[in-house]
């Protein structure tokens, strides 16, 4: 693969801005393009916001950089003839990712909203992250 952008994380939790994104100026493609992991994916995904719910969860799991899911991110799930998609939103985006799933549930055979009592889903431990990864391995 071709590095096409890219996203710093402070992993100290002490910064002020948490994540930088590359500016789409220093990006081969725009970030809201791309979903990361996606290469990874089978008929089945785990949509997460961020890419280290992504190292958390692991492959089937898909990141869309960020709360906003643009119609391009969409249709690349589409075009990578996913089937199922369970979509798990950090505790804050929950009703705005509630949105998303009955703006996709016409275009996908499933489409079912995880909710997390709180955090996210990169914080996931012990069985509550075994029972979202054997979501993927149906």
């Amino acid at each position: 693969g071709e590095t096409v952008s890219f996203v710093g994380a402070d992993v100290t939790r002490q910064a002020k801005v948490p994540y930088k994104n590359a500016s789409e100026s220093e990006s081969v493609i725009p970030i809201k393009s791309c979903l990361y992991n996606l290469d990874n994916a089978n008929e089945t995904v785990i949509l997460v916001e961020g890419i280290t719910d992504v190292w958390r969860i692991g492959d089937g799991s898909v990141a869309t950089f960020g709360k906003k899911v643009t119609d391009e991110q969409v249709n690349l799930l589409i075009r990578k003839r996913i089937k199922r998609v369970y979509i798990l939103s950090d505790s804050d985006a929950y009703y705005d990712w509630k949105i998303l799933a009955e703006r996709i549930a016409p275009v996908f055979n499933n489409v079912e909203l995880l909710e997390l009592n709180s955090g996210d889903p990169e914080n996931l431990r012990g069985n509550a992250l075994k029972e979202i990864q054997d979501l993927i391995r149906k």
